[in-house]
């Protein structure tokens, strides 16, 4: 407990030095008297922001000590000694000086800590409520809240309460939406269904559309090549003056000639099947793009997901009578763990009234 407190030049303050008696201590006087000053320097001495503003006026800085005591299993003293912090006799004094400049030096038992290490041990030391805090307390709203926070039993029944109201709220929403709009629900299953199949017809293949243009591109470019060799067998068919001075290598030549136009048309013939069959494809999969998604991958992920919703809207179809059933039972359990927790709570609010009870009674 705070046994002393001692304020220099703080505020309004010039010195004052207060002692702490066991139980309640209460301040009292009237408005400006400097009550609310007192807080602010426990505050301070606690870690928390300081400013220049609270030093008086024609000082150079503002001193502030608290002396506390403890028992030795408090965990203050587990934070004392990760610091390397002396408290052998029981008693730890927190001293912060505030500068003009806006320094802080902080020390506990005389060690200089920064002001981290005084709020990480201030903070074990002195909890301060708000003076409107308690009006939380006048919100009949927030009374079961606070409640379940007290009690760990009250609070793991209400997260399992939670669960069950969820799943039942689910199964609830999901028949009152079917029962609302019966059309609604028929022309989203025929769209579903339609989607789905589109999809699936369709056979989309991971990076399918980039090996398509690459294949697209060779087909074009052997398309070229053939053209390239008509070229040469058309040159060599007009070279009049070569005919006739080697006419029997002339007659061979182009024999050979012929063979390959054969072939190449033939090549070009199947090549033009092919280069539809791709260009078909390119635009199947950009139709596709432009309904579902901007890439394949996308496309795919929607049929997933629409997928997944068909089959469930299937089998409510198919199941109304089991999903009524699983609607009964869910709301079955919610009253189950709806009457357990009110038990509990009631338990918890005995205790609870008890304990505070207790407390009340060790102020006087």
């Amino acid at each position: 407990m705070l046994q002393e407190l001692s304020i220099r030049d703080f505020a309004i303050i010039d010195e004052i030095q207060i002692s702490f008696q066991p139980k309640m201590t209460v301040l009292t006087g009237e408005t400006g008297a400097g009550k609310s000053i007192i807080i602010d320097a426990l505050g301070l001495l606690a870690g928390g922001r300081g400013s220049t503003e609270f030093i008086r006026k024609g000082e150079k800085k503002a001193v502030i000590q608290g002396l506390f005591t403890l028992p030795r299993e408090a965990n203050t003293y587990n934070i004392l000694e990760e610091y390397g912090i002396d408290s052998e006799d029981g008693q730890i004094i927190l001293q912060r000086d505030l500068y003009r400049g806006g320094r802080n030096i902080c020390r506990i038992n005389g060690m200089m800590v920064n002001l981290a290490t005084l709020r990480k041990v201030g903070e074990t030391l002195i909890d301060i409520h708000g003076q409107n805090e308690h009006q939380e307390l006048m919100k009949p709203e927030n009374h079961i809240d606070l409640l379940d926070e007290y009690d760990k039993k009250t609070s793991e029944l209400r997260i399992q309460y939670q669960v069950v109201y969820q799943n039942y709220r689910k199964l609830k929403l999901s028949m009152e939406k079917k029962e609302a709009d019966e059309k609604a629900w028929a022309q989203r299953l025929d769209m579903l269904n339609f989607q789905v199949k589109e999809i699936e017809e369709a056979d989309l293949k991971i990076n399918e559309e980039d090996e398509l243009v690459g294949e697209k591109i060779d087909v074009v470019g052997n398309l070229g090549n053939a053209m390239n060799e008509l070229s040469d067998v058309s040159d060599l068919s007009e070279n009049l003056q070569e005919i006739n001075t080697k006419i029997s290598d002339a007659f061979y030549s182009l024999e050979d000639a012929a063979r390959d136009i054969s072939d190449e048309l033939d090549s070009m013939e199947w090549n033009g099947e092919r280069l539809n069959e791709i260009e078909e494809r390119l635009e199947l999969i950009h139709q596709l793009k432009r309904k579902y998604g901007d890439t394949i991958e996308d496309i795919l992920h929607y049929h997933s997901r629409i997928e997944k919703e068909l089959r469930e809207m299937e089998n409510a179809e198919q199941n109304s009578e089991k999903q009524e059933r699983q609607l009964s039972e869910a709301l079955e359990n919610v009253k189950e763990l709806a009457i357990k927790l009110s038990k509990q709570r009631k338990k918890s609010a005995k205790k609870l009234e008890k304990m505070i009870h207790e407390q009340l009674s060790a102020l006087y």
